[in-house]
């Protein structure tokens, strides 16, 4: 039976032995090179999450301010809208009042 050839280039004479070897040099380099870029993949996406979870962080503050300020100014408007009314209505009064006295219906 005549012997099998190796796959991988794998024979007892020198050459077989000298392609062996350049194709393992060959495929640890390529592991090297995918584990190196799988590693740095690896780092940029834990750099963008740290930098994605920072501005969520920045942006749920603002948020927060935002709706403090909002809250504070919708107090002002009814305070001003109340006092407004009030003001409006106090003046109607004293018109009203005024017209009386002059006609004479009313006594100051």
């Amino acid at each position: 039976e005549p012997p099998q050839a190796d796959p991988l280039g794998g024979g007892d004479d020198p050459m077989s032995q000298i392609i062996l070897q350049d194709r393992r040099h060959r495929n640890l380099l390529a592991s090297k090179k995918y584990r190196a870029k799988k590693q740095q993949m690896e780092r940029e996406k834990n750099d963008l999450i740290q930098k994605l979870s920072n501005e969520n962080q920045s942006l749920k503050r603002r948020v927060q301010e935002m709706e403090f300020e909002n809250k504070s100014l919708k107090e002002i408007m009814n305070r001003l809208t109340t006092s407004s009314a009030a003001s409006v209505l106090d003046n109607k009064v004293m018109m009203v009042r005024e017209r009386l006295c002059r006609s004479g219906a009313v006594e100051n």
